[in-house]
């Protein structure tokens, strides 16, 4: 009898534990979610300041980083 109820108590710990990683991995990769507006002309934001640029941009047009 001892044995069912500690057989009981693991499988309900190891259920719990993995539920709680899918859980987890589900809310980083919904942090890690960047929507663009719906502008098309965008890029990838300025690594300096995070502005949106566009791809025939050489400089950021707010900080004037220049690219490449």
């Amino acid at each position: 009898m001892l044995e069912v109820v500690l057989v009981a108590v693991f499988v309900t710990l190891a259920v719990v534990a993995i539920g709680s990683q899918g859980r987890m991995v589900s809310a980083e990769a919904a942090a890690e979610t960047v929507v663009l507006g719906g502008d098309t002309d965008t890029d990838l934001p300025c690594p300096w300041c995070l502005a949106q640029t566009t791809e025939e941009d050489s400089a950021c047009p707010t900080c004037g980083q220049l690219f490449g």
